[in-house]
């Protein structure tokens, strides 16, 4: 089965500083006991009642997340502005279509309010969605009116620019690569072979880098990427 863990997250916090066990106090998030999804292929796992968190007395909202995603840091930090709770449920990369609905990517968000769920699976809705539940908070919008669409344009930018340059310093990038996807690929391989093996060598790795390259490439051009290259060298 899928599993997933937990974190309850206080809108606003900064820090975000988790704890295991008993709920802990003032801002602070709570990382609850993993929990199995229902076994069902494409269904997404509903939480228990009791795990229920939100600014509202009757409002729960859920983020479908996977570890190192800039669009659920988006969505994270887009919830905390505007001073929503909300839990972080973290799913396994290798179980996204098993505990997920379509499209089996994240960030997901499950807004429940008044008895009604809704479910986003866009990060751009999501803080779109955001943006209408606040609707008179008082506080800063993520798409203010009268910006001129600049705000969508930042947005587009770090969805498109910013996201292919972070996965060219976590691929492509040598010392980026053993700071962080070194350390989920060397788990994976036979213990045997660890210790003599380099898990940027591997086979499927260099696929995917090829392939962030290339699309690095057609973002900042080919000139830019060589002299990068070059420098490393």
């Amino acid at each position: 089965c899928g599993r997933a863990r937990m974190l309850r997250r206080r809108g606003g916090d900064s820090g975000g500083a988790a704890a295991s066990g008993s709920a802990s106090s003032g801002r602070r998030g709570k990382m609850a006991s993993e929990e199995k999804d229902d076994g069902t292929p494409g269904a997404n796992p509903l939480l228990s009642d009791d795990a229920g968190y939100g600014t509202a007395a009757d409002r729960k909202v859920v983020v479908y997340a996977i570890e190192s995603s800039q669009f659920v840091m988006k969505v994270m930090t887009a919830l905390e502005a505007r001073g929503v709770d909300y839990q972080l449920r973290i799913v396994e990369i290798t179980k996204l279509r098993r505990v997920l609905p379509p499209p089996h990517t994240v960030p997901q968000m499950e807004w429940t309010e008044g008895g009604e769920t809704t479910l986003v699976t866009d990060s751009t809705d999501i803080l779109k969605l955001i943006d209408e539940k606040c609707k008179g908070d008082g506080k800063q919008e993520l798409f203010p009116g009268g910006d001129d669409g600049e705000a969508a344009r930042l947005e587009e930018l770090a969805d498109t620019r910013v996201d292919i340059l972070s996965r060219y310093f976590n691929w492509c990038d040598r010392a980026g690569f053993n700071n962080s996807i070194a350390h989920k690929v060397r788990p994976r391989l036979p213990c045997c072979v660890r210790c003599c093996i380099d898990p940027y060598t591997v086979g499927p790795v260099k696929k995917n880098r090829a392939r962030i390259l290339q699309r690095t490439i057609d973002c900042v051009g080919e000139a830019a990427v060589a002299d990068r290259e070059a420098a490393l060298a």
